[in-house]
């Protein structure tokens, strides 16, 4: 075409990068000026930003700080906030294996929770019970939708159906319903849900 030039390949990656650097820094400086405060942003916005930072690389540093103020809050994620994107360049385990380190900062951060003072748990057996019960539901319903990825390793995938204790589910229909996927797929990779 006439007085249209095409960019060259090595411009389009120079563009690619800037772009790229621009979108780290916003993000980066998003989680820099959250809050301190635990509840002060929501728990969705949160999961949100640590996707985004995850998928752009950003520095591990940040995306841990993010991490463990989501795991704090992890009572409160709902399976929509868990479910990953739907792009194909998306990596169900690396996000498998964050969902699992939140669990388990959850956890320990309830653990080592005093009930004097601890915004968290005021009654830690009543509370306690109800929440990991709580977490259990929605991790279970996470498991069933990650099962159906072929590439989820089978280390991830048992590390998280084992990381909540044994009497933190009411029922373990949810979890029986994820393993059944997993090894629908796992074993014939054919299966097609």
């Amino acid at each position: 075409f006439r007085g249209f030039d095409l960019p060259l390949i090595d411009d389009v990656e120079e563009d690619l990068s800037a772009v790229r650097s621009k979108h780290c820094a916003f993000v980066e400086s998003m989680i820099s000026v959250l809050p301190s405060q635990i509840d002060a942003v929501s728990i969705s916005f949160q999961f949100r930003l640590l996707r985004v930072a995850h998928m752009l690389g950003i520095d591990s540093e940040c995306c841990e700080e993010l991490e463990k103020r989501v795991a704090m809050q992890f009572d409160q994620v709902s399976l929509r906030d868990l479910l990953p994107p739907s792009n194909r360049m998306y990596e169900i385990a690396n996000d498998v294996d964050m969902v699992y380190r939140m669990v388990q900062s959850f956890l320990l951060h309830h653990e080592n929770s005093l009930p004097d003072g601890s915004p968290l748990l005021k009654t830690p057996s009543v509370i306690s019970a109800s929440v990991k019960a709580k977490t259990a539901e929605v991790l279970d319903g996470y498991l069933s939708h990650v099962a159906n990825d072929p590439k989820l390793p089978l280390q991830s995938f048992q590390d998280i159906t084992e990381v909540l204790p044994g009497n933190a589910r009411l029922s373990h229909d949810g979890l029986y319903k994820a393993i059944d996927i997993f090894l629908k797929v796992f074993l014939c990779p054919n299966y097609c849900t």
